[in-house]
């Protein structure tokens, strides 16, 4: 099996992104969430990356159905590891904030931050449910704009669906 991608656009018109995503040998390496550059086009990608694309379009947050069990590629690190298994434990809806997660992976806040921002799987692992005690806090790095207009958008939707 070879490498795949696929290039969409995803979100609402004010906090439009373009997720790419990206797989090799039947597993995910990486999905990137970046700023959309005006009217760009959309590459629908073949295998798992057009799979993976067409849900997360479909359904961003997964607060419909939740996703499939992609197999996704390892974590870099032990503490990687245990975040990304707590913020799949996340219902959507759901949030927990940076503070409560590093007492709970006994690390602390400014970490949990760090690691969130590095995740490969965007969307998959819900990272934009970790969020700041006075609220909602950055997304992959971005404290405004339309990552974080992005990440709004996410918690609005998913707390109109209510949690599972």
């Amino acid at each position: 099996m070879g490498s795949e991608s696929a290039s969409r656009l995803v979100g609402p018109a004010h906090a439009r992104l373009r997720l790419t995503i990206e797989a090799r040998g039947g597993q995910l390496e990486r999905v990137r969430l970046l700023p959309a550059e005006g009217a760009e086009a959309e590459e629908a990608g073949t295998g798992l990356a057009a799979e993976v694309g067409d849900r997360l379009v479909a359904d961003p947050g997964g607060a419909g159905r939740g996703f499939p069990d992609w197999p996704l590629a390892p974590p870099r690190t032990p503490f990687q590891g245990r975040l990304r298994a707590t913020l799949q434990a996340l219902h959507p809806g759901q949030t927990v904030s940076y503070r409560d997660l590093a007492t709970t992976l006994g690390s602390a806040p400014r970490a949990v931050a760090m690691a969130a921002r590095a995740n490969p799987f965007p969307l998959i692992v819900p990272c934009h449910r970790v969020v700041a005690v006075d609220g909602p806090g950055g997304y992959a790095g971005a404290s405004e704009g339309p990552l974080a207009a992005f990440k709004a958008w996410l918690l609005e939707e998913e707390a109109a669906r209510g949690v599972d």
